[in-house]
């Protein structure tokens, strides 16, 4: 794995975990209004970083949760929204940063080897017969 990919996938986590926060203060009366400005900015950052790095599976969870943004701007029903964007916010960032984590150990070069017997059998030695010449 390239160590772009890996600094992408960072961001990307911390982006998820920072949206999940948002949305659970959003939760709070009256201070969704502020919030919602800051979730759609994030959202945008997510999606460009996700066309980049070509991960359409990543992509279709953030445009789920785009809509769900604008979606959980509905004064009583909102609520609902927002707490699934909580629930789809901490899957997005469990689901990096388990597949980034088997990404990365398959591209690596650890290849478990197999155990020998570590009960090792001496090599008998041949010994040719010795020649002994008598005076």
């Amino acid at each position: 794995m390239l160590k772009k990919d890996l600094i992408l996938d960072k961001i990307q986590r911390f982006i998820a975990l920072t949206m999940a926060l948002f949305f659970l203060a959003g939760l709070i009366p009256f201070f969704y209004a502020n919030v919602y400005e800051a979730l759609v900015v994030l959202i945008s950052i997510q999606i460009i970083i996700s066309l980049i790095r070509l991960d359409f599976f990543n992509l279709t969870i953030e445009l789920i949760i785009f809509v769900l943004i604008f979606f959980s701007a509905i004064p009583l029903l909102g609520y609902i929204f927002r707490i699934v964007g909580i629930v789809l916010s901490l899957i997005d960032s469990i689901r990096l940063k388990v597949f980034g984590f088997y990404k990365n150990f398959s591209k690596s070069n650890f290849h478990p080897k197999k155990q020998k017997n570590k009960l090792k059998t001496k090599k008998k030695n041949d010994f040719k017969e010795a020649e002994f010449r008598e005076k």
